[in-house]
Formats: structure tokens, C-alpha cells, sequence
């Protein structure tokens, strides 16, 4: 398809240099991008194709200071952190 077809163009984001993860700009910007990854799961899905993993959330980079997406849910990340007890997590 070329690029003339398309709707509105693709925009490919930034790659971090510590994490070799997209860099979003900000929360609203990796937002916006875990949306349109869930519709475009939900496309695959009603034509009968396997969906692609999806992010769920997204988080601050310490390292470049942008939002990288992540499908791990924040409750095992902050276990693995050791941030919180894991009966507390349980619970």
C-alpha cells in the first residue's frame, strides 16, 4: 500500500537507548498508543486471525525520561521490585 492510501500517516516513535523500547513523549501519547494496539487486536479477533499481545500499562523511563507501554500488570512488577510484601499483593 502506498503511503498515499493510507488514512493519516504512520508514525513510527522514538527508540530508547537503555531499554531498546518505544519512547512515548508523554502518558496521554502511550495512552493513545495502547488503545489503538487494544483496536487493533479487536480487528484481528472479528476477522478471525490470532490477536497480538498487547501493553496494558505504560511507565516512566528513569533513562530517557519518556513512557515506555509494558503488558506486565503493575502488582508483579512491584513484587518483583520487592516494593511491596507478597501476601500484600495477594490480599
Amino acid at each position: 500500500m502506498s503511503r498515499s492510501n493510507r488514512s493519516r500517516p504512520f508514525h513510527k516513535p522514538p527508540i530508547c537507548a537503555a531499554t531498546g523500547k518505544a519512547r512515548f513523549r508523554d502518558r496521554a501519547d502511550a495512552t493513545l498508543a495502547i488503545r489503538s494496539m487494544t483496536f487493533a487486536a479487536s480487528k484481528r479477533v472479528a476477522l478471525g486471525l490470532e490477536p497480538r499481545p498487547v501493553p496494558i500499562r505504560s511507565y516512566k523511563c528513569e533513562s530517557c525520561g519518556g513512557h515506555h507501554l509494558t503488558r506486565m500488570p503493575l502488582s508483579v512488577y512491584l513484587k518483583l521490585a520487592g516494593l511491596v510484601d507478597s501476601e500484600a499483593v495477594a490480599a
